[in-house]
């Protein structure tokens, strides 16, 4: 079995890793896992043998990029935007939420939509109503890659403080009164997702949303509207790992650790960027640019139309009222005469 090594900014995700026997100094491992550093990060940091398997080497931590990668592979997300859009409907709400979020720290309801004070480090993201929230577990290496399905509920005794509290109600975690109630597992799983079409959808949609960011492993938060409608919030690339995870988790890095197929070598993970790289990333960033305009484009054309319908209406309403004044008139004049 070959020897794990760890990297990374910590949390509880990299001790259970080094509770397994990964190791932080270890000069010669099989496998590598990725908690947390960013690919330019971990190009100048870590130290890849050849033939040594690499974890989530490429992680995106932006969220905002996040959302605009999976949007654009077909995932269902919340409309992301730089700033506060020109066109919304009455009923769409809105929340400021850092590009780096953690925890649900700094996350914010938009209630001046017309004049959005939006905080440093932050991003715009359409808040969907919400009936229910789910943590997906996903690792490219299990089958079914999805792995564990877990559901947000409040804990019974706290009720009273969740229906008071906005941010309780805002942000579904375990700092704001959550728990994670077990919906499948691996022992399980294949047999759920055999019964249960919405937990297929939910594996579905998870599996995506990590493939989309070319990430190996992730816990993906999804909600589900009123309309029962899957989206995909965010992948959370070192997920908090307590309790019953904790010994899920043991048990699938341990499915890793036997598998030990190489997936790097030393002269793809330490080349510094090429031009071609370089040119890559220009072209994302384009990218990015252009789904935003099309976004804020395609905002303002509905707003003007709705505009114009209301105008239209307006200008009805108007004429039958003129109508229905003229018709008192003669009516009146009628009854004099």
């Amino acid at each position: 079995m070959p020897i794990g090594k760890v990297v990374g900014m910590g949390g509880t995700m990299k001790q259970v890793l080094r509770d397994m026997g990964f190791r932080i100094r270890e000069q010669n491992p099989g496998v590598i896992v990725n908690c947390g550093w960013d690919p330019e990060k971990f190009r100048t940091s870590a130290v890849v043998p050849h033939g040594c398997r690499v974890i989530n080497q490429h992680l995106i931590l932006n969220k905002f990029e996040q959302n605009r990668r999976m949007h654009e592979a077909g995932v269902t997300v919340p409309m992301a935007y730089h700033e506060m859009p020109t066109r919304y409907g009455d009923d769409k709400k809105f929340i400021f939420k850092p590009f780096h979020s953690h925890r649900g720290v700094g996350v914010e309801l938009i209630t001046d939509r017309a004049n959005p004070q939006r905080p440093e480090g932050c991003y715009v993201q359409e808040l969907v109503q919400k009936k229910a929230e789910y943590r997906a577990h996903v690792a490219t290496w299990m089958t079914p890659k999805c792995f564990s399905i877990q559901q947000k509920k409040p804990k019974t005794e706290d009720m009273d403080g969740y229906v008071r509290d906005a941010k309780r109600r805002l942000c579904w975690n375990i700092a704001n009164g959550w728990y994670l109630a077990r919906l499948a597992s691996p022992n399980n799983i294949r047999e759920m997702l055999r019964e249960s079409r919405i937990l297929r959808d939910i594996a579905d949609a998870a599996t995506r949303a990590v493939e989309a960011l070319g990430h190996d492993f992730g816990a993906v938060d999804l909600v589900m509207s009123p309309q029962d409608q899957l989206y995909v919030l965010e992948v959370n690339a070192c997920p908090g790992v307590k309790g019953p995870s904790e010994e899920i988790y043991r048990t699938v890095f341990g499915i890793l650790l036997e598998d030990g197929r190489p997936v790097a070598t030393p002269e793809v993970v330490q080349q510094p960027a090429t031009p071609e790289v370089v040119q890559h990333d220009a072209t994302a960033d384009t990218a990015a640019r252009e789904l935003t305009e099309n976004r804020q484009l395609q905002q303002r054309v509905e707003e003007l139309e709705r505009q114009v319908a209301q105008r239209a209406r307006e200008r009805r309403v108007h004429e039958e009222n003129e109508a229905l004044r003229r018709r008192i008139a003669e009516l009146e004049n009628a009854l004099v005469g």
